[in-house]
């Protein structure tokens, strides 16, 4: 086992219940590409000197999780991970909830102790903070029953985004997810459920679908430097 996967709970902030992470890294980024270009990894392509998927690794890497794994269907992608010592799922299931099963089973596996709850990250949001995903965990601390969401505010109103940290209660709704659906169904189905913890900035809850995103994603963070 590799040691990232050994974290002593001791070593954790105290409060914080164990908690796995699902780096969510399964998309076949077929918007990404361009005509007439050579196929190009998405989570390969270069932000701001590292890979796309980089980002979100370095993040979680230094959070207090009591597990850590990478879900994907790109061999690139998790040969990458593997160098960096991190765990990986690599497989060829083709729906979206297959994804969410396999990661949260693999997790679960890898905690020292049984989690309380689970973090699904996506590995394309390259922007998001540690002071955000403390806030998240600390949130999710105060009610570990409930489902904690990043968002960003609008007129007084939260506007959904990821991560999301689901408890340990619907870990087996996690695991049976309708076809086609992921864990936002449970979001929607459990909406009294939800507690919404606001970022500091909204380029934190942006992703990467296409090049043009990659680009301007880029200059916009370059910009704030």
């Amino acid at each position: 086992m590799r040691e990232e996967q050994r974290t002593s709970r001791d070593s954790l902030p105290r409060g914080i219940p164990a908690v796995g992470c699902v780096v969510m890294a399964s998309g076949l980024g077929r918007r990404f590409q361009r005509e007439g270009a050579p196929w190009q990894d998405k989570l390969l392509a270069d932000f701001l000197g590292k890979p796309l998927i980089g980002h979100v690794l370095d993040l979680t890497e230094t959070a207090p999780l009591a597990a850590r794994t990478v879900v994907t269907r790109s061999e690139g992608t998790a040969a990458y991970c593997r160098g960096r010592g991190v765990d990986v799922v690599l497989h060829d299931q083709p729906g979206r909830g297959d994804a969410v099963r396999l990661g949260l089973e693999r997790v679960q596996a890898l905690s020292p102790e049984p989690l309380a709850g689970c973090l699904f990250c996506l590995g394309d949001q390259p922007l998001l903070r540690g002071e955000s995903l403390l806030s998240l965990l600390a949130s999710f601390a105060g009610a570990p029953e409930r489902i904690h969401r990043l968002c960003r505010m609008e007129a007084g109103e939260p506007v959904p985004g990821n991560p999301v940290l689901f408890p340990a209660g619907l870990f087996e709704e996690l695991k049976a997810l309708p076809e086609g659906k992921g864990g936002s169904f449970l979001v929607k189905k459990y909406p009294g459920q939800v507690v919404y913890v606001p970022v500091r900035d909204e380029l934190e809850l942006m992703d990467v679908d296409t090049r043009e995103q990659l680009e301007q994603l880029a200059a916009l963070a370059a910009g704030e430097r």
